[in-house]
This record gives C-alpha cells, structure tokens and sequence, in this order.
C-alpha cells in the first residue's frame, strides 16, 4: 500500500539576529561606504546621461520640425519672390509701353501744333470759294488738297448756274483773291428739261507762308 504525504515539509526560516546585527561596528560600514558611494555615483551619471540624451533627442526633434517649417517658408517666399518678380517685369513693360505712348503723343502733338496753323486756310478755302457763287446756282463738286513739301493749297471747284452774268462777277472777284491766277472754264449746257444753264469749272493754287494764304 502507497502512502501519499501531502503534506508540505516545513522550511526552515532564516532568524534574523538582531542581536548581531547591534554587533556590526560603525566602522565596518565606514569600510564599506566608499564602494557603494561610488555605485550610488555611477547610477546617478548613468540615469543623468540618459536623462540628457533624452532632451537631446526632444531637441533634435523640435529643430527637424522648425526647420522643417522653415523650408515651407523658404517656399512660399520664393514663390512670392518669383511671383514679384513677374509682376515687376510686367510693370516695367507698362511703363515702357506708357513711355512710348506718350513720347508719340508728344510728336502727334507737335505735328497737329505744326499743322494748326494750316487748318484754317484749309478749311476756309470752302467758303472762300462758295460764298461768292451766283445766288442761282448748285455747286456740283468741290475738293481741295493740301501739299505740305511745297507749301501750296489746290483747290478744284465745279458749279452749275443759269445766270452768266453772277457767273462772270464770281471769276472777276476770284481773280484778285490770290497773288497767282487760277484757271475758271464755262461750258453752256442743255438740261431735259430744255433750260440752258452754264457749268463752270475752277482750279486755284495758292501758296501758303507759314500756314496763311499769300
């Protein structure tokens, strides 16, 4: 037959004797304080460095993450650079553009002021010319031209009228209205309706002095 102790055995505890422990003399531990000072000092520059490597590592971090906002910075700013750049230019242009624009409104300006003092001989040739004219008549066509090289206004000037005699007061006061005689040409006409009337034709050159007539 089996016999089965279940049973723990009993283990045996250490006594602690207090009373050797009142025997340990101060200077034994004076002996041993040394090595566990400098155990004690060595734990401590161990946990201080890994302490500091920590805050290395934070601030490692930090400065990826500034520089890292720095680039975009940067970016941006060149963009905006590049960007100021490109508007600059295109000012520039304008302003170029501008200049011209107003350098050739200059020369258009001293070109009307040199030509202002020919508009009115120019445009007064008209009525110079038609003012004059029988009362009874129709003016059949009328051009002028101006030759600013020889300095001389061509005037080509075609009426119709019945009344000779208007028609031959108008040729004798257009004779004396320039210092150069012009050529007036009649030619008798027959209308459908069976009235004779005249045609008369005028060609004038006039010499112009600093934009009058002479």
């Amino acid at each position: 037959m089996i016999k089965i102790n279940l049973l723990k055995p009993e283990r045996k505890g250490r006594a602690v004797d207090f009373a050797a422990l009142r025997e340990i003399k101060l200077q034994e531990v004076l002996k041993a304080g040394p090595e566990y000072y400098l155990g004690f000092i060595l734990w401590l520059f161990l946990l201080l460095l890994i302490a500091y490597n920590y805050k290395l590592n934070q601030d490692r971090v930090s400065l990826r993450k500034e520089l890292e906002r720095l680039n975009v910075e940067k970016a941006q700013l060149q963009a905006r650079a590049a960007r100021f750049i490109e508007e600059r230019k295109e000012i520039e242009k304008r302003i170029a553009g501008v200049r011209k624009d107003i350098e050739s409104l200059d020369k258009n300006k001293d070109v009307i002021l040199g030509l202002k003092s020919y508009y009115e001989p120019f445009n007064s040739s008209f009525l110079t010319y038609t003012a004059r004219i029988p009362k009874i008549s129709w003016i059949g066509k009328y051009g002028q031209s101006l030759d600013m090289e020889k300095q001389r206004l061509s005037v080509n000037f075609e009426f119709h009228s019945p009344d000779y005699r208007g028609i031959t007061a108008y040729s004798e006061s257009v004779g004396g209205l320039s210092k150069e005689a012009g050529s007036l040409s009649l030619e008798r006409r027959l209308n459908h309706h069976g009235v004779w009337y005249y045609t008369a034709k005028l060609s004038v050159e006039k010499p112009l002095s600093k934009g009058r007539v002479e």
